[in-house]
């Protein structure tokens, strides 16, 4: 071959590698805390990060241990996804959230690091389970010119302990504080 053509075609080949390439994209989520109480109620931040094109919108599933949480509600960022949104579909008996997702309209799409929304779960029992994002095939991440992007999606481990035996005493302690109070009250 000619070096026109092995030109022709290494620009090609580059050109063609330049639409398709994107930045390693992730869907990940945050606790303030990885150890919660049996029957307390804590929430999880739901964000993405290096998305390198203006996002349209997108949604995921996740999955976790029924027999250990038990999702209350999804709640997607409407500041940041105000065109559509949606919480999914919760099944706490088989631990699955199909298909929540989020889009937005604006002139000056999000791109980079966004909040995507908040779950919000009660410890149902003791154990460990993790929560596991996956991709909906309802609703894939689709950027600003129109192409679907690749996401990775995140894992969190929570771990719902019973309480320490400590804290049943100082909760105890602080009623017999309280009554001994009301009870001098009363008295005088």
């Amino acid at each position: 071959m000619n070096r026109f053509a092995l030109s022709l075609i290494a620009a090609a080949l580059a050109f063609g590698t330049g639409l398709t390439a994107h930045a390693a994209a992730t869907m990940q989520m945050s606790t303030t805390s990885n150890i919660v109480d049996a029957g307390a109620s804590f929430e999880v931040l739901v964000s993405g990060t290096g998305f390198a094109d203006p996002m349209l919108g997108g949604g995921f599933m996740l999955a976790w241990n029924p027999a250990v949480l038990n999702l209350d509600s999804v709640t997607i960022n409407s500041t940041v996804w105000e065109f559509a949104r949606g919480g999914g579909v919760i099944d706490n008996t088989a631990g699955t959230l199909s298909d929540a997702y989020f889009a937005s309209n604006k002139v000056v799409l999000p791109r980079g690091d966004f909040a995507v929304g908040t779950l919000r779960f009660t410890a149902r029992g003791v154990g460990d389970t993790t929560l596991a994002m996956s991709e909906s095939m309802l609703f894939p991440f689709v950027s600003e010119p129109g192409d679907i992007v690749p996401v990775d999606f995140g894992r969190l481990a929570i771990t719902v302990a019973v309480p320490e035996p400590g804290t049943y005493g100082l909760m105890a302690l602080g009623l017999l504080g309280i009554a001994g109070v009301a009870s001098r009250r009363r008295s005088a």
